[in-house]
């Protein structure tokens, strides 16, 4: 199972087929290489997965467009406002978020974590919304964009380590 970063190609991910799976769109790779569709929630072992794929590139200008970055590497307004749809969704039946996978962090981290001041990251910003939306129910928020291995609160920047969840 995978989620999208920034440096994905976008265009290749979104004319695979989709497909539901544990609740949530997928993208298959493969029979067993699945993609985790932006602002699905994934129900796995009796736990509720919110995921959210995509991050700003600072770096774009120094790449080249269509082999090193792409513009769907920020999601779309749509795929923010399913995601949003999704999580009333599921506090409208009475579920609780326990885990969200999210390839960067809401804009409120990213000074205390990796001393830094936000680059206007509308991805970052939005999660911001979903961050105040899950904070009190969740178990924890994994993400990896920043490149660097760090736990604040329930918050954990993962890139070298792996965390086993379930």
């Amino acid at each position: 199972l995978w989620l999208d970063g920034n440096h994905e190609n976008h265009e290749w991910i979104q004319s695979l087929p989709e497909a539901k799976w544990h609740g949530g769109s997928v993208h298959y790779v493969a029979e067993n290489i699945i993609h985790l569709a932006r602002g699905s929630i994934f129900e796995i072992e009796g736990k509720h997965f919110f995921v959210m794929g995509g991050a700003l590139s600072i770096d774009r200008d120094f790449r080249a467009e269509g082999e090193s970055w792409w513009e769907g590497e920020i999601p779309t307004m749509a795929e923010a406002q399913r995601g949003l749809k999704n999580i009333e969704a599921q506090h409208a039946n009475g579920l609780k978020i326990d885990y969200v996978l999210t390839h960067t962090c809401p804009e409120r981290l990213i000074k205390p974590m990796f001393h830094v001041n936000p680059v206007g990251d509308e991805t970052c910003r939005w999660l911001t919304m979903v961050e105040d939306m899950v904070e009190d129910e969740m178990t924890g928020w994994y993400f990896g964009h920043w490149h660097e291995d760090i736990d604040r609160w329930k918050y954990h920047c993962l890139y070298d380590r792996v965390m086993r969840l379930l």
